[in-house]
């Protein structure tokens, strides 16, 4: 709830009264608190001065917040807190001065820094006095510290009151303890050999040396002068850092050695190239190294060390990636995928399990579950014309016996599911081999070409046979050595990697080349090198220094870890990620190479193997930095090959360690240098690119390298006739399996860039090709395990990737058949890849069967959502293909409907394991392509489960909950949209019979407000056509209602056509989407309504909807009435709430334009549905309520309140027209009506009969039909308002009827009341006007006793009755009918009954009093609310005829107070009427009447002639006169010395007076006051005028009648006449008393 205060107010004030109130009571006690604490501090009670202190400290005045700023500040404040801190800080000394003998140091200097603190805090608030100074430099200069002690005494000579120091003032003037300041000071700067610009104001002739100063505190001095010289000594002393191994080996000292500095990423390490070791709080100044004894381990054990430290141990330790990787995977340390290495370790198994195996029923149990799932998975195949094979029912069987039916590469796929680590997720994650979304430039290829150079074929079997580990004996020796000399951590880190990276005298190979390393280790290693390397490289380069081996290895370190960035970049921009960071990582880390690099080719070597090792990395470093194309490298492998060749040809140097740098051998050189010159050949026939003819010849040129790839993989084909050619092919064939998986790739990714389907479909499946046969050769059958794993994981990799950007591709096509037509054998190979992986599902099932199993979705998160989002891809190529062979008619074994059995079985499938949505939701967005086409049809059902897992979607009702899938909703794409809401506009149920007959459908309604959403703005299409029709549209809605057009449009002789715009949102809208939704808001808006929870502005969206279905020309007659009904609601809205838009007559004409536009699209609507020939049951139906609406609508505007005003075309009240003689002249436009009263009249008939004639038809065609009863009752009402004498018959007839349809109509809840009670008021008028006999009356109304039930005596007029008895009785018979329709009322909304009764009990009994009863029940005046009327507007009732009846009512009301003479009624409702003035029309009439009616009501009642007391009574009064009289009366006013009836009349005169702001009620006022109340006061006697008169010396004459006309005279002088003013103002006073006095 809001508060408001007014700007000149402030609501703080009283707050900030009180919180000044308290800060000054706490600064009182403050001083009291201080003065307390001085005294007990100067007989030194410390412990009581402390607590006062501790007190002190707590105060709000004193004590700042938690920031270190005080509330408040002002002198007096910061007076306070200077002395609060300086006598603290001057306790804390003075109770260390007389006890520190007895402390102990630490507390001796808690004390003097307590003190410290306090007085320099001192110092903030106010200028130090001599005292402070003086303890500061004290305490300063025990501290043996110049620059504190200088800071201090320039402070004091600084200070305001000794300025005149600086001015050269004498000795003589100067005080004895500035003296010794000067002294202290000038004796300072001598000793710290400093000037100063006070030393020269300084004079020399002060007699400053002979002050001296005798301090009884030199004692405690000179202790806190020892203490701190303890401590600079100790600081000096050498703090030994102790290496606390768990056990003796080089991984275990590495590790250490790097926990001892601050955990610092790689990449910081390389971009800034700091040492982490300048980061340590504190130096290390000396190195131990301690080794627990029983975790001593021998050499034999070493590499046991790795299960220890918890990182899996493969033959290839380097294979794992470097420590600081830069992207989410690694950055995260695996946590995703972390699994356990050591859970499957064999161990004893327990009996309970033993027992569980050998059992043969929970076998039997797994097999049949097994079983189950393998038949649901049969049944997604099958409908592919595929058997599952053989072995995947007895699969589980099968692995445990080892059985060779089942496939190796099924049998490697479980073991990696089932022994699932990190290592396989590196394996499976990494994107090295494949390439994603290509967004580079067009070199991107020859890029890929060059990386081919960086891949190692020798590297999957590198370093497979056992090395030999790191010897601990030299460990030993190191230890011992760091031990006896304890030296500097700079010195240790050196000697460590020295030892590591170099080649010790005596060895023939580096330790880094000869031993295998753990990774941890390596990582660790690679962590100290780019801390110090920066440093050692500057020692060589100033010291010429160089130790070349050791150089080698850093270089190498580095080049490797180049190596990494590379991998990673081009990870990274294939999946289009950023990789700007690693970029500029890279660059630094060139940049270092490059200077090492400067360092050793100085190196004078002798060693020919340093030279060969040396250049070897030279040429790794140029594969990342140089493309395949440069001619250096394939120079520089030519000059290493003649280098090897000469020192050694058998040479073989191992790095075992580094991933990136591949084993040296003369064998491996000559490779190389051959596929440098194919892949330069390829390059060549790449990038020979035409500048005129370039696209054609880039295509040739793909075409010729894929021809060339086809012929490796295809060898029985002969298209190869160069010989160059001929070399290509040769190099492809003896390559590697990733070799020929990239060459792919870069073709695959030609094509994908290309966008072309066709050409990337055929390379998909070649490539599938070449894995399957790589999968089925020899070489993957006879390799290690380990690499059938990593080849296994690497095609599945490779599948996924390759299938996902070709799904994209595909979904961005347009065209339904953008790829070729596979072929059953590609469709073969693509279904065994898919159950390759598929087969994961099985071990998933199996995992929930078997207690041995881990679940793989599980226990790696990511990799089992990348092996979900493969399966996926799979799946969504198998769905388009073969709806692909749908769609062009060409598949003879697969028909729809079985495709949608398939699609559906697959589904459920994937929705069981709750991945139906992997891959960016492409399954289910294909899937819902192919079944909202035309080319299958299918019941809604089968398409639910697609829309809630894609969008969430529900229709009909919620989802089962095993179908309800777990998945993230997508964004729905435009193309999606329109192919839903077509489908589903011509599928729903409600599309047969009409969305206006049926019911309202709110999931429907919600997806097609999505779809209309996606759709976009249907009207800003650039279309001539649709441009064509909005003009036409608006301007037939702003065309006059006339009689010709009414008479053109039940003639359909409409000359207003729309055509159609034909783009793209045509078949939708045609297929009714906007008729659709705007019908289902309509319906829920008008249900929002009945609770009053509608707002007109929802209609906003409905009319623009209706306005785009139009003006699309679909020529829908429902349309045009919807739009015609949401006009007609926003004019309810506009009559219903306030009748402000019916009084004002400018809000008037914007009500009565809207009103014209609903009429016009009722006419409309009429003139569509006349033009069609065969109008069906349907359209009759909707047709009958556009009848019913346009005659309700021109009923409203014609009548009350509105008053015919949207027939009236408004004129410009001023303009400008050429006259005869070409001038400009004026001209006023009058307003005009284009149509007649009588037109409309007949409009309005016509509009009802023919809608009770169509209603009578559907009666008789249709047994759901009942007669609208309101088509009679408008048509009888109408004749009787327009004639209620030449067309009583008729009229009456209508009603009965009307009554009979709603009597049969009606149910016992909901009755209307309408028709009977109009029959009622028709009868009362026919008797009223004598139109009819009592007799006919009394016949006229038994016809309708169905509803009144009433008995046969009661229709019958007593005998030898005449005719004004007959009248009576009848009136009486009214009246009880009247109640029965009152009680049948169930709302209590009908209000016109009880009007009829009263108006019967006034006009016809002459009863105003029982009247005055009936009318009380409608109207309320005594309440405290502003509502006057308490009627509402019944269903039924035309909107904004309560306002109508409201001013009736009131009417009426006051005419019975008037003929019962109750003017107080009156003037209380004259009060209300001006607060309800929004209920009501014609306000100003009520009041005028009502006024009018008061004042003759109150004369009449207290006899006042208003001229008499106003021009005559009024100024026969002096202003004294009155002024003494008036006083008397209000100063003993009594209400019980007056009539009460009086005193209320004066008191609600005045209050009308003040509420009318006019002198209307003036007389009335002055006569109540003038003949009542000053009448009783006797104003001629002596002791009212005595005391004025003896002031004045005059006499008055007051004895004179107050009817006399002649005015009083003074003796001497005229007096001044009292004015309406001043009576007024002691009326305002009497009226106050009268008010207190509750009269």
């Amino acid at each position: 709830m809001s508060t408001f205060h007014a700007l000149n107010v402030s609501s703080d004030e009283e707050e900030l009264e009180a919180e000044e109130y308290s800060r000054e009571s706490q600064i009182e006690e403050s001083v009291q608190i201080f003065q307390d604490a001085l005294k007990l501090m100067k007989v030194k009670d410390f412990e009581g001065a402390n607590a006062k202190f501790e007190l002190l400290f707590q105060m709000d005045v004193i004590k700042p917040d938690k920031w270190g700023l005080y509330r408040s500040v002002s002198p007096t404040l910061n007076n306070l807190r200077y002395l609060a801190h300086r006598n603290r800080g001057i306790y804390y000394f003075v109770y260390l001065s007389s006890n520190y003998e007895t402390m102990e140091t630490d507390n001796i200097a808690y004390y003097i820094i307590q003190a410290i603190d306090h007085l320099m805090e001192s110092i903030q608030h106010s200028e130090a006095d001599i005292t402070v100074t003086t303890l500061l430099y004290k305490i300063f200069d025990s501290f043996k510290s110049k620059k504190l002690e200088r800071e201090i005494l320039e402070y004091e000579m600084t200070k305001e009151e000794n300025q005149m120091l600086l001015s050269g003032r004498s000795s003589s003037t100067i005080l004895p303890q500035l003296k010794n300041v000067i002294r202290q000071y000038t004796t300072l700067l001598k000793g710290i050999k400093a000037t100063s610009s006070l030393e020269y104001h300084v004079q020399d002739d002060m007699g400053l040396d002979a002050l001296h100063e005798i301090d009884k505190n030199t004692k405690l001095f000179q202790v806190i002068k020892s203490i701190k010289t303890n401590d600079e000594n100790t600081l000096k002393d050498v703090e030994l850092e102790t290496i606390e191994l768990e056990e003796m080996s080089w991984e275990a000292i590495a590790v250490a050695t790097e926990d001892l500095l601050p955990k610092t990423k790689m990449s910081t390490l390389i971009t800034k190239g700091i040492d982490p070791y300048t980061e340590l709080e504190s130096s290390i100044e000396a190195v131990n190294i301690h080794v627990a004894e029983t975790q001593t381990i021998s050499e034999e054990n070493e590499s046991n060390l790795n299960d220890k430290t918890g990182t899996r141990v493969t033959p290839n330790a380097t294979e794992q990636a470097p420590n600081e990787i830069e992207d989410d995977f690694n950055s995260k340390k695996r946590v995703l995928d972390s699994a356990d290495t050591t859970r499957h370790q064999p161990q004893r198994s327990s009996k309970r399990f033993k027992e569980k195996d050998t059992d043969g029923k929970g076998q039997e149990s797994m097999m049949e579950k097994h079983t189950s799932f393998v038949n649901s998975l049969g049944d997604v195949f099958r409908y592919l014309n595929i058997d599952l094979p053989g072995f995947l029912h007895t699969l589980p069987l099968s692995l445990s016996s080892m059985k060779e039916d089942v496939p190796l590469p099924y049998h490697d796929l479980f073991q990696c599911l089932k022994n699932w680590s990190s290592w396989h997720t590196e394996q499976f994650m990494r994107t090295d081999f494949t390439a994603g979304k290509s967004n580079g430039p067009e070199t991107d290829e020859l890029i890929e070409l060059s990386s081919l150079l960086r891949s190692d074929p020798n590297q999957e079997t590198k370093a497979l046979e056992g090395q030999k580990q790191l010897p601990i004996d030299v460990l030993k020796d190191f230890i011992n050595t760091i031990n006896e000399r304890k030296p500097h951590f700079h010195e240790f880190r050196y000697n460590l990697l020295h030892i590591l990276l170099s080649r010790a005298t005596g060895e023939t190979e580096r330790k880094i080349l000869l031993y295998t390393w753990s990774p941890n280790l390596f990582e660790s290693v690679e962590s100290l090198n780019l801390g110090v390397e920066r440093s050692i490289l500057d020692y060589m380069e100033q010291t010429n220094d160089i130790e070349p081996y050791l150089v080698l290895s850093i270089i190498e370190l580095l080049i490797n870890r180049m190596g990494y960035l590379c991998s990673e970049i081009s990870a990274k921009e294939s999946q289009g990620q950023k990789s700007n960071e690693l970029k500029h990582q890279k660059s630094k880390l060139e940049r270092r190479i490059q200077k090492w690099t400067t360092i050793l080719d100085a190196v004078d070597a002798s060693e020919v193997n340093w030279t060969i090792q040396y250049r070897w990395i030279q040429y790794c470093f140029m594969q990342f930095k140089c493309e395949a194309a440069d001619h250096k490298l394939l120079t520089f492998l030519c000059q290493l090959e003649e280098l090897i060749k000469k020192a050694n040809p058998n040479l073989e140097v191992t790095y075992t360690n580094y991933k990136y740098i591949p084993n040296l051998n003369l064998n491996y050189i000559l490779k190389q240098i051959h596929r440098v010159k194919i892949i330069q050949n390829i390059m060549m026939v790449y990038s020979n690119n035409d500048s005129e003819n370039s696209t054609s010849k880039q295509e040739q040129q793909i075409s010729h390298i894929e021809n060339l790839l086809l012929e490796s993989l295809y060898p029985d084909m002969s298209r190869i006739h160069s010989k160059n050619d001929q070399e290509i092919v040769s190099f492809i064939t003896a390559s590697p399996f990733t070799i020929q998986l990239r060459l792919w790739e870069m073709i695959f990714n030609m094509y994908h860039k290309k966008g072309d389907v066709s050409s990337l479909t055929r390379v998909f499946f070649h490539i599938l090709l070449l894995l399957q046969n790589n999968l089925a050769s020899s070489d993957y059958k006879q390799s290690t395990t380990e690499l059938r794993h990593r080849l296994l994981l690497t095609i599945i990799t490779s599948v996924g990737d390759f299938s996902e950007k070709l799904n994209v591709l595909i979904s961005r096509n347009n065209k339904e058949s953008g790829s070729p037509l596979v072929t059953d054998n590609q469709l073969t190979l693509l279904n065994n890849i898919f159950c390759l992986c598929c087969s994961v599902l099985i071990f998933e099932r199996l995992s929930e069967i078997d207690p041995l199993l881990d679940s793989f979705f599980t226990k790696a998160v990511k990799s089992s959502t990348k092996m979900k989002e493969i399966i996926i891809n799979l799946a969504t190529l198998l769905v388009h293909f073969l709806c692909d062979r749908i769609y062009r008619n060409m598949d003879t074994h697969q028909e729809p409907n079985s495709m949608v059995i398939f699609i559906e079985h697959l589904h459920s499938l994937f929705g069981e394991f709750q991945f139906c949505d992997a891959s960016n939701s492409i399954f289910l967005k294909v899937s819902e392509k192919f079944l909202c086409s035309n080319k299958v049809k299918i019941e809604l059902p089968q398409l639910k489960q697609i829309l809630w897992c894609l969008y969430h979607f529900t229709i009909t009702g919620d989802l089962d909950d095993e179908m309800t899938h777990s998945t993230v909703p997508c964004k729905m794409e435009r193309e999606s949209a329109l192919r839903i809401g077509i489908y589903l506009l011509t599928t729903i149920p409600e599309h047969r019979t009409g969305p206006l007959l049926a019911i309202s459908n709110s999931s429907i309604k919600l997806i097609l407000e999505r779809v209309i959403e996606e759709m976009g703005p249907p009207l800003e299409f650039p279309n001539y056509n649709l441009s064509r029709n909005i003009y036409q549209f608006n301007s037939y809605l702003d065309k006059p209602l006339s009689t010709q057009l009414f008479r053109d449009s039940f003639s359909n002789l409409s000359s207003f056509k729309l055509i159609k715009p034909n783009n793209e949102l045509q078949h939708i809208i045609e297929n009714g989407i906007f008729y659709w939704t705007s019908s289902q808001s309509l319906k829920l808006y008008l249900n929002r309504k009945k609770t009053m929870q509608a707002r007109p502005t929802e209609l906003d969206a409905i009319i623009s909807m209706l306005k785009s279905e139009v003006l699309y020309g679909v020529n829908r007659f429902e349309s045009w009435y919807l739009l015609g009904r949401c006009y007609s609601l926003i004019v309810e809205d506009d009559l219903t709430w306030t009748s402000d838009k019916i009084t004002t007559p400018e809000k008037q004409l914007i009500t009565g334009e809207k009103q014209r536009k609903a009429i016009l699209c009722y006419l409309k609507s009429v003139s569509i549905y006349q033009a069609r020939g065969h109008p069906t049951l349907k359209d009759k139906k909707i047709f009958h309520k556009t009848l019913v609406s346009l005659g309700q609508e021109l009923l409203s505007a014609y009548f009350a309140p509105m008053n015919k005003c949207c027939f009236i075309q408004r004129g410009a009240k001023h303009g400008l027209k050429i006259g005869e003689t070409a001038d400009l002249l004026e001209n006023i436009s009058e307003d005009r009506l284009y149509i007649s009263d009588f037109n409309i009249e007949q409009a309005i008939l016509l509009s009802f009969r023919k809608a009770k004639t169509l209603s009578e038809e559907l009666n008789n065609s249709c047994n759901n039909w009942s007669v609208n009863w309101s088509s009679s009752y408008y048509i009888g009402h109408v004749l009787f308002s327009l004639d209620k004498v030449t067309n009583a018959k008729v009229s009456y007839d209508y009603m009965l009827e009307a009554c009979k349809q709603a009597n049969s109509a009606s149910s016992t809840k909901e009755v209307p009341l309408e028709p009977h009670y109009t029959l009622l008021q028709m009868c009362y008028d026919f008797q009223n006007c004598g139109i009819f006999d009592s007799q006919s009356i009394l016949k006229v109304l038994k016809r309708d006793n169905l509803f009144f039930e009433q008995e046969d005596d009661f229709w019958e007029f007593p005998e030898n009755t005449g005719d004004e008895t007959q009248k009576s009785i009848l009136l009486s018979k009214i009246i009880e009918l009247l109640e029965i329709v009152l009680k049948a009322d169930k709302k209590s909304w009908h209000h016109k009954p009880r009007f009829l009764i009263a108006k019967i009990q006034f006009d016809g009994f002459k009863e105003p009093s029982k009247a005055l009863e009936e009318m009380n029940q409608l109207i309320s005046i005594n309440n405290t609310t502003k509502t006057l009327v308490n009627i509402w507007k019944p269903d039924f009732e035309l909107p904004g005829k309560h306002f109508v009846y409201a001013f009736e009512y009131i009417m009426f009301y006051l005419k019975i107070l008037g003929a019962l003479n109750d003017f107080f009624s009156i003037g209380t409702v004259l009060k209300k009427l001006r607060r309800f003035g929004s209920g009501m029309i014609r306000l100003n009439d009520a009041l005028e009447y009502g006024t009018s009616l008061f004042i003759e009501t109150i004369e009449k009642e207290l006899e006042i002639d208003e001229k008499l007391y106003v021009e005559n009574q009024l100024s026969t009064w002096t202003t004294d006169q009155f002024t003494i009289a008036s006083d008397a009366i209000l100063k003993d006013f009594s209400a019980e010395n007056y009539p009460i009836k009086w005193l209320r009349a004066l008191e609600l005169s005045y209050q009308l007076k003040k509420a009318s702001n006019g002198i209307t009620f003036d007389g009335t006022t002055l006569g109540i006051l003038f003949k009542k109340l000053l009448k009783q006061r006797d104003i001629s006697e002596p002791n009212i005028l005595e005391d004025r008169e003896l002031n004045t010396g005059d006499k008055m004459v007051v004895d004179q009648p107050p009817t006399s006309q002649v005015p009083p005279i003074l003796k001497n002088n005229l007096k001044k006449r009292v004015s309406k003013k001043e009576v007024f103002d002691k009326v305002k006073l009497l009226v106050e008393l009268i008010g207190k006095s509750n009269v």
